[in-house]
């Protein structure tokens, strides 16, 4: 045993257990690398930390020690592969010339082809086992080469691609996955980076065992000439008979994305199940968008929300929100003739947000000089909201944090509050510069936080990360 490894020998497993859980968590496989061949007894331990997950990096030498009939096959090894990371540009002409030879991809190929994994194909992958036989061959190498990958590690639960910009983006992606769901009945977690389109994942929403979904740069791009969507090549493929049944996901998180939600709507709406919705705007040159502002939730598309459990909802735009999204996220656009379309939702987090972005709620709450507890804003969010966030855009002319410009809203609208039936627990305001000495801010935020207790509830701030 290397000595610097000898005190090992002399713990418990149970500590060690939780040793490797720390180095786990820091991600440092190179450890791992070490202490499986210090001794078999540390091996025996270390085995399913070293595979847990798959770094993205000679995935051919890991079906190699998983799959083909060599002296020193496991392929016990397979069920320890719980994540996968996977790199696209890897494919260069310089790594493809690390892949297996052409017999050992042929025995890959028939044990795919015997073992009963595959039992649907489809038109955009293909016939697995034979492309991946003739890899030398092939044009492009897409989601389906990842798709071959995973069906030999059926106990992947995280996924996190990277590169999908390389594949084509006028087609649905992971057919083969969706149309074998048994065989990935682990997979709940999947993260993509683009700029990719949202109707490029609906296969895999399809998936009963999908639960996260976080997707990088989604964007409505514009459709090139001379190509055709693949959802709109032929009745069986739409949108809505692939979603007819639903989707089991939960969470889905889109960042530094640019998309048009009347578009988009027909996807969301069809996530009977979701409970979480992030969406972080970032224009893009990618994006084609017919109108302003419909980069974000409206009021009509909030009310086809409306049937989906929602929970938690977050709208974050690289600018102060516009008026117009902020009052509909509130439901205070006039005329204001229903309840709120989200029955669920029980946190709101918006932002960022200027004097004229809740320019609404204050022409609302101050109407022809009212108090404004006589206003009925508060009667306008969901009965179950408890959580409201809101980045405030905190800068004045001389880029000194102020609250000052909106003390007389956020008193207002703790007074509105007080004198409704709403169920609003807490207030806060999110990425905040931190306080300096003597600053005017802390002081009036203290105030605030008086009254706002005499309200029933809690302001507080979460400062913004340095």
């Amino acid at each position: 045993m290397n000595p610097s490894f000898d005190r090992f020998s002399t713990l418990p497993d149970e500590l060690l257990l939780l040793i490797f859980d720390q180095i786990k968590a820091d991600d440092n496989i190179s450890s791992f690398h070490t202490l499986n061949a210090t001794s078999k007894r540390l091996r025996s331990l270390t085995t399913d930390y070293l595979y847990y997950k798959f770094h993205g990096l000679a995935p051919e030498q890991l079906l190699r020690t998983i799959a083909l009939p060599h002296p020193n096959v496991r392929p016990e090894l397979a069920d320890h592969v719980k994540e996968v990371v996977w790199y696209q540009s890897y494919w260069t002409r310089t790594a493809l010339q690390r892949c297996l030879k052409q017999d050992d991809r042929l025995l890959l190929a028939v044990k795919l082809r015997d073992s009963g994994w595959l039992i649907h194909t489809s038109h955009s992958s293909g016939n697995l086992p034979e492309r991946f036989v003739n890899l030398d061959h092939e044009r492009e190498i897409h989601w389906w080469y990842l798709e071959f990958f995973l069906l030999f590690t059926p106990n992947v639960q995280k996924l996190c691609v990277w590169d999908t910009w390389q594949w084509d983006d006028h087609s649905y992606w992971f057919d083969t996955i969706s149309r074998n769901p048994t065989q990935f009945k682990n997979l709940q977690s999947i993260t993509l980076h683009g700029p990719l389109r949202l109707e490029n994942v609906v296969p895999l929403l399809t998936l009963p065992s999908i639960r996260q979904l976080e997707l990088i740069e989604v964007v409505t791009m514009r459709q090139e000439p001379g190509k055709t969507f693949s959802w709109q090549d032929s009745t069986d493929n739409t949108i809505e008979r692939m979603l007819a049944g639903g989707s089991s996901l939960e969470q889905l998180v889109m960042r530094d994305s640019d998309i048009f939600f009347p578009e988009a709507i027909i996807i969301l709406e069809k996530l009977n199940n979701l409970k979480s919705l992030s969406y972080e705007h970032l224009p893009s040159d990618l994006g084609s968008h017919p109108e302003t502002y419909r980069e974000f939730l409206m009021i009509d598309e909030l009310r086809r929300l409306s049937r989906i459990p929602l929970k938690h909802l977050q709208i974050r735009g690289e600018i102060p929100l516009d008026e117009s999204v902020v009052s509909s996220l509130l439901n205070i656009k006039a005329p204001m003739l229903e309840e709120h379309p989200l029955h669920n939702l029980h946190t709101l987090d918006i932002g960022p947000c200027d004097k004229n972005s809740i320019n609404g709620i204050s022409l609302m709450m101050y109407e022809n000089d009212r108090d404004p507890s006589h206003s009925n804003i508060a009667n306008q969010l969901p009965d179950t909201l408890e959580v409201l966030n809101i980045k405030l855009e905190p800068f004045g002319y001389d880029r000194v944090p102020l609250i000052s410009p909106y003390f007389q809203i956020l008193s207002g609208f703790a007074a509105a509050v007080a004198c409704s039936p709403c169920n609003l627990k807490r207030v806060s305001l999110v990425e905040w510069p931190a306080w300096r000495d003597e600053d005017s801010a802390q002081a009036m935020f203290s105030v605030l936080q008086g009254l706002y207790s005499k309200a029933g509830m809690n302001l507080d701030v979460s400062f913004k990360e340095i």
